[in-house]
């Protein structure tokens, strides 16, 4: 496994998937009710802006530093605007909540997160992100196709946000095997 997501933390892309994930968990989040989250691809759940990896590609300055510092970002963003200040409340942007710290920090106590992730470093992270936050956030080290069709066989309202490095040749089909083990009418699942 290449693909690290530290290097890319803050981009463009994930400011699209952040703000997306943050409309549809808070939308799921008024329906009531306790809600599970299975993060297919967790990665290391936070990142330091300021490191190497971050650094050597640069792109969180165009992306995330520019939302912050942008007063007429559209709404759609306020929920991703309001995670990055609450980590660096004390100056500029230099922790990024990847999804497992945006999910995470959103759920209620009676809410679940398992985030899964194979990279042996970012495993590690992950632990050290998710930790502070209680039991019901965990973070395994295991294929996360497995934990979200696991947590699909099981009964409550289930949020999972599937995005894999596509790495792998049978990440495509794996992603869509996900929706036939949902079964026709079954609309518990929600992806991003």
């Amino acid at each position: 496994m290449n693909y690290r997501h530290a290097f890319h933390a803050g981009n463009f892309a994930d400011l699209a998937k952040h703000a997306a994930v943050t409309l549809m968990l808070d939308r799921l989040l008024a329906a009531g009710g306790p809600l599970r989250v299975v993060d297919t691809h967790a990665g290391a759940g936070l990142y330091d802006l300021t490191g190497s990896m971050a650094r050597k590609s640069g792109e969180a300055e165009a992306g995330v530093a520019r939302l912050m510092a942008d007063s007429a970002a559209p709404v759609a963003f306020d929920g991703l605007k309001q995670a990055v200040l609450a980590l660096n409340s004390h100056g500029p942007v230099k922790l990024y909540p990847g999804s497992p710290r945006l999910i995470a920090d959103r759920l209620r106590p009676g809410d679940s997160y398992v985030g899964a992730e194979l990279h042996p470093e970012d495993i590690v992270h992950l632990h050290e992100a998710l930790s502070p936050l209680g039991p019901q956030r965990q973070a395994v080290a295991r294929d996360g196709y497995e934990v979200a069709a696991e947590a699909a066989a099981g009964q409550g309202r289930l949020f999972v946000l599937v995005d894999p490095p596509f790495e792998r040749a049978d990440d495509y089909a794996r992603a869509g095997d996900l929706d036939a083990a949902q079964g026709p009418g079954d609309s518990r699942q929600l992806r991003a």
